[in-house]
């Protein structure tokens, strides 16, 4: 059985970007450089969506305003997802789920409808131990080249994150 690390242990040495949008700057050449997979892995129960109106309208009670938003924020997203099924590469996106759900995660369900629309392969597991001791961020992987590591704070606010291309620790997280 190959060793468990956890992902505070391997973003010891991976590079640090200290800001959200220096951090989300290296998903666009990810997007475009993966051949064949990508995962993620969301790893909250909650998450600060600041300004985003469908977040804001779910909360009031509209549903039906909140799922016409996500509708419209997902539309940008439509190129990256043709282009990936145009190259073959799947999308596998893994969440643990701890019930009662949280108002975030009963949301972000309404976003994976969208989302599998789009081809993605979502699966959920019920609050396993390792989301505790191990799988401490959320992370994708694109390939064996690629590993970008989220940095939330206590609250699911978004600090930055890490990314490396060193294949063994990409390995690592696969593990």
């Amino acid at each position: 059985m190959p060793k468990l690390f956890s992902t505070e242990t391997l973003t010891r040495d991976m590079i640090y970007f200290c800001s959200a949008s220096d951090f989300f700057s290296n998903f666009p050449a990810a997007w475009k450089n993966v051949s064949t997979r990508v995962y993620k892995l969301e790893t909250k129960m909650s998450y600060q969506e600041t300004d985003n109106p469908s977040y804001d309208a779910y909360i009031r009670g509209d549903l039906d305003k909140a799922i016409e938003l996500i509708k419209k924020s997902k539309e940008k997203d439509y190129p990256v997802y043709e282009s990936l099924r145009k190259r073959g590469v799947n999308v596998y996106r893994c969440r643990p789920v701890l019930l009662p759900l949280s108002d975030y995660l009963n949301w972000e369900f309404e976003c994976y409808k969208e989302n599998s629309k789009q081809g993605e392969l979502i699966f959920l597991s019920e609050g396993l131990d390792i989301y505790k001791t191990h799988a401490l961020h959320d992370f994708m992987l694109f390939d064996d080249k690629v590993a970008l590591v989220h940095n939330y704070d206590e609250n699911g606010l978004i600090q930055g994150g890490w990314m490396t291309t060193d294949s063994n620790k990409i390995a690592s997280f696969k593990t």
